[in-house]
Protein backbone atom coordinates (compact mmCIF):
# COMPACT_ATOMS: atom_id res chain seq x y z
CA UNK A 1 0.00 0.00 0.00
CA UNK A 2 0.86 3.25 -1.06
CA UNK A 3 3.07 5.36 1.81
CA UNK A 4 2.71 9.13 1.35
CA UNK A 5 5.65 9.86 3.56
CA UNK A 6 8.33 7.71 1.88
CA UNK A 7 7.49 8.20 -2.10
CA UNK A 8 6.94 4.53 -2.44
CA UNK A 9 4.18 1.44 -1.76
CA UNK A 10 5.14 -1.32 0.96
CA UNK A 11 3.25 -4.15 2.41
CA UNK A 12 0.92 -3.65 5.40
CA UNK A 13 0.58 -6.00 8.01
CA UNK A 14 -3.26 -5.62 9.07
CA UNK A 15 -2.43 -7.05 12.50
CA UNK A 16 -0.55 -3.85 13.27
CA UNK A 17 -2.21 -1.28 10.87
CA UNK A 18 0.87 0.03 9.39
CA UNK A 19 3.15 -0.48 6.81
CA UNK A 20 6.26 -3.07 6.94
CA UNK A 21 8.81 -0.43 5.71
CA UNK A 22 11.35 -2.90 4.19
CA UNK A 23 13.11 -2.35 0.60
CA UNK A 24 12.25 -4.47 -2.37
CA UNK A 25 12.33 -4.22 -5.81
CA UNK A 26 8.90 -5.10 -6.27
CA UNK A 27 7.66 -1.89 -4.02
CA UNK A 28 8.10 -0.19 -7.65
CA UNK A 29 6.19 -2.24 -9.69
CA UNK A 30 2.68 -0.01 -8.98
CA UNK A 31 4.81 2.61 -11.02
CA UNK A 32 5.08 0.27 -13.86
CA UNK A 33 1.15 -0.85 -13.97
CA UNK A 34 0.18 2.78 -13.99
CA UNK A 35 -0.59 3.04 -10.47
CA UNK A 36 0.90 6.39 -9.87
CA UNK A 37 -1.71 8.92 -8.67
CA UNK A 38 -2.05 12.67 -9.87
CA UNK A 39 0.15 14.77 -8.81
CA UNK A 40 2.52 12.04 -8.76
CA UNK A 41 6.21 13.16 -7.69
CA UNK A 42 8.90 10.65 -9.07
CA UNK A 43 11.53 12.76 -6.64
CA UNK A 44 10.29 11.46 -3.94
CA UNK A 45 10.57 7.98 -5.32
CA UNK A 46 13.87 9.16 -6.34
CA UNK A 47 14.99 10.04 -2.78
CA UNK A 48 13.26 6.74 -0.80
CA UNK A 49 16.31 4.59 -3.14
CA UNK A 50 18.88 7.51 -2.78
CA UNK A 51 18.00 6.89 1.67
CA UNK A 52 17.66 3.15 1.13
CA UNK A 53 21.41 3.12 -0.56
CA UNK A 54 20.55 0.64 -2.95
CA UNK A 55 21.57 3.63 -5.81
CA UNK A 56 25.44 2.82 -4.74
CA UNK A 57 25.67 -1.05 -5.40
CA UNK A 58 27.85 -1.33 -8.60
CA UNK A 59 25.66 -3.70 -10.36
CA UNK A 60 22.22 -2.52 -9.91
CA UNK A 61 19.83 -2.42 -7.54
CA UNK A 62 19.63 -5.83 -5.09
CA UNK A 63 16.15 -7.59 -4.58
CA UNK A 64 16.46 -6.62 -0.80
CA UNK A 65 18.84 -5.94 1.74
CA UNK A 66 18.04 -8.84 3.34
CA UNK A 67 21.09 -11.51 3.93
CA UNK A 68 18.91 -14.49 4.17
CA UNK A 69 21.00 -16.58 2.47
CA UNK A 70 17.93 -17.30 -0.50
CA UNK A 71 18.32 -16.53 -4.05
CA UNK A 72 15.66 -13.26 -4.47
CA UNK A 73 17.39 -11.67 -1.08
CA UNK A 74 20.89 -9.66 -0.86
CA UNK A 75 22.97 -9.76 -2.63
CA UNK A 76 21.46 -10.88 -5.69
CA UNK A 77 19.68 -9.27 -8.35
CA UNK A 78 17.25 -10.23 -11.12
CA UNK A 79 16.40 -9.27 -14.68
CA UNK A 80 12.56 -9.15 -14.58
CA UNK A 81 12.28 -6.98 -11.56
CA UNK A 82 15.29 -4.76 -12.97
CA UNK A 83 13.52 -4.06 -15.74
CA UNK A 84 10.33 -3.19 -14.05
CA UNK A 85 11.80 -0.74 -11.68
CA UNK A 86 13.65 1.04 -14.90
CA UNK A 87 10.14 1.08 -16.90
CA UNK A 88 8.71 2.58 -13.96
CA UNK A 89 11.14 5.36 -13.03
CA UNK A 90 10.51 6.10 -16.66
CA UNK A 91 6.88 6.67 -16.33
CA UNK A 92 7.38 9.08 -13.71
CA UNK A 93 9.70 11.29 -15.94
CA UNK A 94 12.79 9.81 -13.52
CA UNK A 95 14.56 9.04 -17.21
CA UNK A 96 18.45 10.00 -15.80
CA UNK A 97 17.65 7.82 -12.88
CA UNK A 98 16.74 4.66 -14.82
CA UNK A 99 19.60 5.36 -17.13
CA UNK A 100 21.96 4.98 -14.53
CA UNK A 101 20.62 1.60 -13.38
CA UNK A 102 20.17 -0.01 -16.82
CA UNK A 103 23.53 1.39 -17.24
CA UNK A 104 25.04 -0.34 -13.88
CA UNK A 105 22.95 -3.74 -15.03
CA UNK A 106 24.49 -3.70 -18.48
CA UNK A 107 27.90 -3.75 -17.64
CA UNK A 108 27.50 -6.10 -14.90
CA UNK A 109 25.97 -8.83 -17.47
CA UNK A 110 28.48 -7.75 -20.26
CA UNK A 111 31.70 -8.16 -17.52
CA UNK A 112 29.89 -12.17 -16.42
CA UNK A 113 29.34 -12.84 -20.45
CA UNK A 114 32.53 -12.13 -21.36
CA UNK A 115 34.44 -13.69 -18.47
CA UNK A 116 32.38 -16.99 -18.95
CA UNK A 117 32.76 -17.65 -22.07
CA UNK A 118 29.61 -16.25 -23.48
CA UNK A 119 27.20 -17.26 -20.81
CA UNK A 120 24.05 -15.79 -19.10
CA UNK A 121 22.75 -16.16 -16.55
CA UNK A 122 19.27 -16.01 -14.24
CA UNK A 123 20.81 -13.84 -11.47
CA UNK A 124 23.54 -11.38 -10.75
CA UNK A 125 25.34 -10.44 -7.48
CA UNK A 126 25.40 -6.14 -7.68
CA UNK A 127 27.51 -5.90 -4.96
CA UNK A 128 30.30 -5.39 -7.33
CA UNK A 129 30.63 -5.41 -11.56
CA UNK A 130 33.41 -7.94 -10.77
CA UNK A 131 32.96 -11.19 -12.66
CA UNK A 132 34.08 -12.87 -9.43
CA UNK A 133 31.11 -12.05 -7.31
CA UNK A 134 28.46 -14.47 -8.65
CA UNK A 135 24.83 -14.76 -7.64
CA UNK A 136 23.92 -17.72 -5.55
CA UNK A 137 21.08 -19.13 -2.90
CA UNK A 138 18.56 -21.03 -2.42
CA UNK A 139 18.26 -24.60 -3.52
CA UNK A 140 20.02 -24.83 -6.64
CA UNK A 141 23.22 -24.32 -8.70
CA UNK A 142 23.35 -20.96 -10.18
CA UNK A 143 21.54 -21.46 -13.80
CA UNK A 144 22.65 -20.22 -17.20
CA UNK A 145 20.58 -19.23 -20.30
CA UNK A 146 18.65 -17.45 -19.69
CA UNK A 147 15.67 -16.31 -20.95
CA UNK A 148 14.60 -12.86 -19.16
CA UNK A 149 18.39 -11.95 -18.97
CA UNK A 150 18.39 -12.17 -22.57
CA UNK A 151 15.26 -10.57 -22.96
CA UNK A 152 15.90 -7.59 -20.45
CA UNK A 153 19.61 -7.05 -21.80
CA UNK A 154 18.79 -6.81 -24.93
CA UNK A 155 15.61 -4.18 -24.64
CA UNK A 156 17.93 -2.21 -22.45
CA UNK A 157 20.67 -1.86 -24.94
CA UNK A 158 17.85 -1.31 -27.67
CA UNK A 159 16.87 1.51 -25.34
CA UNK A 160 20.01 2.87 -24.42
CA UNK A 161 22.18 1.86 -27.27
CA UNK A 162 22.65 6.31 -27.85
CA UNK A 163 23.24 6.96 -24.39
CA UNK A 164 25.84 3.95 -23.21
CA UNK A 165 28.96 6.01 -22.39
CA UNK A 166 32.39 3.80 -23.49
CA UNK A 167 33.14 3.19 -19.76
CA UNK A 168 29.92 0.49 -19.77
CA UNK A 169 32.44 -1.98 -21.29
CA UNK A 170 34.85 -1.87 -19.05
CA UNK A 171 35.87 -5.45 -17.56
CA UNK A 172 37.69 -6.12 -14.16
CA UNK A 173 41.16 -7.93 -14.82
CA UNK A 174 41.79 -11.58 -13.39
CA UNK A 175 43.38 -10.04 -9.78
CA UNK A 176 41.38 -7.46 -9.23
CA UNK A 177 39.81 -6.89 -5.34
CA UNK A 178 36.66 -5.43 -6.86
CA UNK A 179 34.52 -7.56 -5.10
CA UNK A 180 34.70 -6.10 -1.94
CA UNK A 181 31.35 -4.84 -1.10
CA UNK A 182 31.18 -0.81 -0.97
CA UNK A 183 28.28 -0.27 1.69
CA UNK A 184 29.75 -2.59 4.50
CA UNK A 185 26.66 -2.95 7.65
CA UNK A 186 24.08 -1.84 4.81
CA UNK A 187 22.38 -5.23 4.69
CA UNK A 188 20.47 -6.88 7.73
CA UNK A 189 19.72 -10.44 8.38
CA UNK A 190 15.88 -11.96 8.36
CA UNK A 191 15.62 -11.73 12.08
CA UNK A 192 16.19 -8.04 12.84
CA UNK A 193 14.87 -6.55 8.93
CA UNK A 194 13.08 -3.61 9.07
CA UNK A 195 12.37 -3.50 13.26
CA UNK A 196 13.85 -0.33 13.68
CA UNK A 197 12.40 1.30 11.11
CA UNK A 198 8.87 1.10 11.14
CA UNK A 199 6.21 3.07 9.19
CA UNK A 200 2.91 3.98 11.21
CA UNK A 201 1.66 5.98 8.22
Amino acid sequence: MWSEENGVWFDYDRVTNRHVACYYDTNFFPLFTGCAHEGFDGNKTAEYLDKAGVLSFPGGLPSSLVSSGQQWDFPNAWAPTTWVVIQGLRAVGQDLLAQKIAEKWIKKNYNMWKSSGGRMFEKYNVESQCFKAMGGGGEYEMQEGFGWTNGVILDLLLTYSDRLSSTTANTCHANCECQTPTQTGSTVDAQSVCEDHPDNT
